[in-house]
């Protein structure tokens, strides 16, 4: 993927996060709390909630991720992440996951929960995978299910990070909001009072919980980045000030189907993250772009004011599908929003939509989505 204006950032390293949603402001997440509910529609974003330590979040088709951190009042650099799509035949899905300073040979976790009088765990060490600079364990089926009831009942979790039988390193993980936020995934998934839920317990049947809803369907027509851009912009465009832009300010050319051009330019520009302001330029005067995730309005947006022009730190995939936009809620990017769309022939159209409002070492692939699309 090629990415206008990234930078290194003011960046506190990965393995100590802070909890406070350190820049946010810089981007409408306001606008994502506004949407949701628990009979969401299919074009509508979900949205995040907090549960004490947990964050999680469901998309429009009522796939729902939950995010267990270090507790608030400490530091740490593991998160326990549970997944589980909608209907009835859905299992959860279960990631351990260490940010690992040094690399290890054959990375192993070892899970110890603190209190509580549930089942236990199915095993107090797991196999783990290098996922980047992380060490991540992947539990499904009944390991996933095990580890769940043993989480609920205890008050807390330490994740050790092994190499061999080496110790790396130790993190707490906190419980605190873990069952208020697999309850309101129950809810969300409508499981609660079912065999299938996994708080909410009760008698009904699996074949009780609704089907999870289709996500939309999107077109995408190809396009093609214009590098470098041309010389000349179309009239109507202004040119990206120095005095808002001084460190970087790129334009961004892309061809679009019928003879158009999507052309960008930089409005902001801070240490880690280059607000983009976009027109398509074709016959007659250029027009402001629109990108808008359906529910969540211009989740981009840098101003007080909804800006649907307005992307940060802007790129285009290789093979000229898809455009992303990442704002960061700190420079490391644990923390913000991220966004893809696609270009129908006429309009941009959501393709996903993810975030995550509290920084605390969770990187960007493992964020709650909250809406998705299937292309076509």
């Amino acid at each position: 993927m090629v990415t206008i204006g990234t930078t290194t950032g003011t960046g506190q390293p990965v393995h100590a996060p802070g909890r406070a949603s350190n820049g946010l402001a810089a981007f409408a997440i306001a606008a994502l709390l506004a949407a949701g509910g628990p009979a969401l529609a299919a074009d509508r974003a979900g949205e995040l909630k907090t549960f004490r330590d947990w964050v999680i979040g469901c998309d429009n088709t009522l796939a729902c991720t939950a995010l267990g951190m270090a507790p608030a009042d400490g530091a740490g650099s593991a998160f326990v992440k549970i997944a589980r799509a909608a209907g009835p035949a859905a299992a959860p899905e279960v990631s351990v996951v260490v940010y690992a300073e040094t690399t290890p040979a054959a990375p192993r976790l070892r899970l110890r929960l603190d209190g509580g009088k549930g089942p236990g765990l199915p095993s107090d060490v797991f196999t783990a995978e290098l996922d980047g600079d992380f060490v991540r364990a992947r539990l499904t089926g009944s390991d996933a299910a095990a580890v769940i009831a043993a989480l609920l009942p205890a008050k807390g979790l330490t994740v050790e990070l092994l190499d061999g039988s080496k110790s790396l390193s130790s993190s707490p993980v906190s419980l605190s909001g873990s069952s208020a936020s697999l309850r309101y995934m129950d809810a969300e998934q409508g499981r609660a009072g079912g065999v299938t839920a996994l708080v909410a317990t009760g008698s009904a049947a699996a074949s009780k919980v609704p089907a999870a809803p289709a996500a939309p369907v999107v077109t995408a027509v190809a396009m093609s980045e214009l590098s470098p851009p041309p010389k000349r912009r179309p009239a109507g465009i202004p040119a990206a000030s120095a005095d808002d832009c001084p460190i970087d300010p790129k334009e961004m050319a892309v061809t679009l189907a019928g003879d158009r051009t999507l052309w960008g330019v930089c409005v902001s520009a801070g240490a880690y993250n280059f607000t983009y302001e976009f027109w398509v330029a074709g016959a007659g005067k250029p027009q402001p772009a629109r990108f808008e995730v359906p529910g969540a309005g211009a989740v981009m947006s840098m101003g007080e004011d909804d800006d649907y022009a307005a992307l940060v730190n802007p790129g285009l995939s290789d093979d000229g599908m898809v455009l992303s936009a990442f704002s960061k809620g700190r420079g490391i990017g644990d923390c913000g929003g991220l966004a893809e769309f696609v270009f129908d022939g006429e309009r941009f159209r959501a393709l996903t939509y993810a975030a995550m409002d509290t920084c605390m070492g969770v990187p960007a692939d493992d964020w709650p989505v909250l809406y998705t699309a299937r292309r076509r």
